[in-house]
């Protein structure tokens, strides 16, 4: 999730430091609850990156200069309704 911890603690400092972009995006299926009921946020709420909102109960909105392709946005989703494509 690039935090920057496992470059932290390892000791030989073999990890790189520089914020790497997996150029994935996360795509909102149907499915997603917000979009249906708008009683969810729990993707927004687990992006580390801050690139998630959501305005009047719809589906997430993405700032793609923000986000970095982590995919926590996916792994958080508990119905799936959140895939990760590539950009462009």
């Amino acid at each position: 999730m690039y935090c920057g911890q496992c470059q932290q603690v390892c000791p030989t400092k073999a990890l790189s430091a520089e914020k790497a972009d997996t150029e994935y995006r996360p795509v909102f299926g149907a499915g997603c609850l917000n979009r249906v009921s708008g009683q969810c946020q729990t993707c927004v709420e687990q992006c580390p990156q801050q690139a998630l909102t959501i305005h009047d109960n719809q589906q997430p909105q993405l700032d793609s200069r923000l986000c970095n392709g982590c995919g926590l946005c996916r792994a958080s989703c508990y119905i799936g309704a959140v895939t990760l494509g590539l950009v462009g």
